[in-house]
C-alpha cells in the first residue's frame, strides 16, 4: 500500500512496511553455500534481499557477458567483509583467491539492476561451480596450510 502526501506543493511518497509480494519482480539467481553446489533460486528484485543472501557490504566480481555483444554482464556478488576466521571458504576463483561465505550469480543490466539468469547461464555456472569447483577449492586450501607449515618451519630454523 502506497500512501501519498503533500506538503508545501512538495508529493512524498510513503511506503507501508508491509508490501504486497506481487508489487515486487522477482529474479532468477544461483545461490552457492560453501561446499554445496549451487541452487537456483527465486527471489524478490530488492538490493535488501540480496543483502540477506550473501551480507554486507556486498563486492561484484564480473565473470564475463551474457553473450557475445550483450550489455548485461554475468556477476558474483558476495560480502568483502566476511570474517575468514570464522566463515567457510566457498569457492577458489584463479583470479580472485578464495571467495568466502555465501554468494549468488546473477546478471546486471547496463544501468546496474539486476536481473534474471537464463537457463543457459544457469546450467553454465551450476557446472563451473559445481562438485569438481569444491573439490578444487579444497585442493588449494590444502595447498595453502601445506605452504604455511612449511615456511612456519623454515622460520624457526
Amino acid at each position: 500500500m502506497i500512501k501519498v502526501f503533500a506538503w508545501k506543493g512538495v508529493k512524498f511518497k510513503v511506503m507501508s512496511a508491509v508490501r504486497d509480494v506481487e508489487q515486487v519482480k522477482r529474479i532468477k539467481l544461483l545461490y552457492i553455500r560453501p561446499n554445496e553446489i549451487p541452487r537456483e533460486i527465486i527471489v524478490p528484485d530488492t538490493q535488501r534481499t540480496i543483502k540477506d543472501l550473501v551480507g554486507n557490504p556486498m563486492k561484484t566480481i564480473y565473470l564475463d557477458s551474457a553473450t557475445k555483444g550483450a550489455k548485461d554482464k554475468v556477476i558474483l556478488l558476495y560480502n568483502e567483509n566476511k570474517d575468514k576466521g570464522l566463515v567457510s571458504a566457498n569457492r577458489y576463483l584463479s583470479h580472485y583467491g578464495i571467495i568466502y561465505g555465501n554468494f549468488v550469480i546473477a546478471l546486471e543490466n547496463k544501468n546496474g539492476y539486476y536481473k534474471s539468469l537464463t537457463n543457459e547461464l544457469i546450467t553454465k555456472y551450476s557446472e563451473l561451480f559445481g562438485s569438481e569447483s569444491i573439490k578444487e577449492t579444497e585442493k588449494h586450501i590444502k595447498s595453502l596450510i601445506r605452504s604455511r607449515v612449511i615456511l612456519r618451519e623454515q622460520l624457526r630454523r
